[in-house]
């Protein structure tokens, strides 16, 4: 993007406006859903895992309601957009190229996923991005964080594969040893789960990566990195070339065996959007005017893919009857279940028995477990009472009954 048009000021102007409507939408979101069961286990799991404890920070404050539970990942994923800015800094010809970055990473499914789920991937990548930004600015205090990540998950066996192979570019034997000790810790302690029946995911597991980071952007920077890979200068090659490049490698291998998690690796695949904007705005750059059409273009498909999705996944209940099948499996997962205990309590109900599910889901907005009422998401008898939950075009009917004494 020939941005020679926005100045410094300016472009700092709309980065913030960027930020500013991406909270506001991940805010809206969450207010709009409610707990899954799957982060209902982790609210009520009594083993005080890292996810636990970030579920149960701010509920213990602010009370059960899905911003206190989702807190947590909402200011790590912030802080995780400052820390990309600030190793972008290390890397763009400009500041006002920062804009280009914000705009990507603000409209990326996977980011915004990430701030309003229950998730590990956003405090996967805060270690990542963390040491990331050391590396650059400090790093004995970078290196100081390797055997802390170490304990703290699994995934971060890439971060050290990817500086085991860095270091041949610095011809750094002590970074060598150490990094490649720390992998093979890592893999002994967590590894990866390879007990499955072996069965191909390559195909599945290239298919989420274009969901999460748009199909045009996961093509532009695969041809990037594999571009790098095939040029013989060092200079090209950097440590957010070697996170990105290893974790991408290393992901499709396994893929072709069994399912991968994908939460262990795209945050390391994040990086190379900062290689992606300097490949952009540079190849647009040493370019005449005249030559400029298809970077434009490239610009204009992704913009408008990135709102679009980002229109639809904030307002997706709107469009129940365009994808019926989705919609459906997306609300059961992530929605009534607020409603529905909001409809109980002005029912005069505090207490319910209902499918293994559901109820952890209600007792999260304080509807306990009551045999004295049985509901279900069936009309069972005459005598039950109808509750409907609605969301734009979405309608999902529960029955309320009394049990017999």
């Amino acid at each position: 993007m020939n941005n020679s048009f926005i100045s410094t000021k300016n472009s700092f102007v709309f980065v913030f406006l960027l930020i500013v409507l991406h909270f506001g939408a991940i805010f809206f979101t969450i207010n709009n859903m409610s707990i899954s069961y799957k982060e209902a286990l982790v609210f009520f799991d009594t083993q005080n895992t890292l996810l636990h404890f970030l579920t149960n920070i701010w509920t213990n404050i602010f009370g059960q309601n899905n911003l206190s539970i989702k807190l947590s990942f909402t200011l790590l994923h912030f802080i995780n957009l400052m820390l990309l800015i600030k190793i972008s800094l290390f890397y763009l010809k400009q500041k006002k190229d920062i804009l280009l970055l914000v705009f990507i990473y603000t409209f990326m499914l996977g980011a915004f996923s990430s701030a309003i789920l229950v998730n590990e991937a956003v405090i996967n990548q805060f270690g990542i991005l963390l040491f990331v930004y050391f590396f650059h600015a400090n790093k004995f205090v970078s290196f100081a964080l390797l055997p802390i990540l170490l304990f703290l998950d699994n995934s971060f066996a890439i971060l050290f594969l990817s500086l085991f192979f860095y270091s041949f570019l610095v011809k750094n034997k002590i970074l060598g040893v150490s990094s490649f000790l720390l992998f093979i810790v890592s893999m002994n302690l967590f590894g990866f789960d390879i007990h499955h029946k072996p069965q191909s995911h390559f195909l599945p597991t290239i298919s989420t990566y274009a969901v999460i980071f748009s199909p045009i952007i996961f093509i532009f920077l695969t041809s990037i990195l594999f571009k790098h890979l095939s040029e013989n200068a060092n200079m090209s090659k950097n440590i957010l070339w070697y996170c990105s490049m290893t974790s991408l490698i290393f992901s499709l291998l396994l893929s072709f065996r069994q399912s991968i998690d994908i939460d262990d690796f795209a945050p390391y695949i994040v990086l190379s959007f900062v290689l992606i904007v300097k490949e952009f705005l540079y190849s647009l750059r040493v370019k005449l005017k005249y030559f400029r059409a298809k970077n434009y273009i490239f610009l204009f498909l992704t913009s408008f893919y990135f709102i679009i999705t980002f229109i639809f996944t904030i307002l997706h209940w709107q469009f129940y009857p365009f994808a019926k099948n989705i919609q459906d499996d997306v609300f059961s997962r992530n929605y009534l279940a607020k409603d529905l205990a909001k409809e109980l309590k002005i029912m005069g109900v505090n207490g319910v028995s209902t499918d293994k599910k559901m109820q952890l889901r209600l007792s999260f907005y304080g509807i306990k477990k009551d045999n004295a009422y049985l509901l279900t998401s069936d009309d069972i008898s005459p005598d039950t009472k109808h509750i409907q939950i609605n969301y734009g075009a979405f309608k999902k009917d529960f029955y309320l009954k009394r049990a017999k004494k």
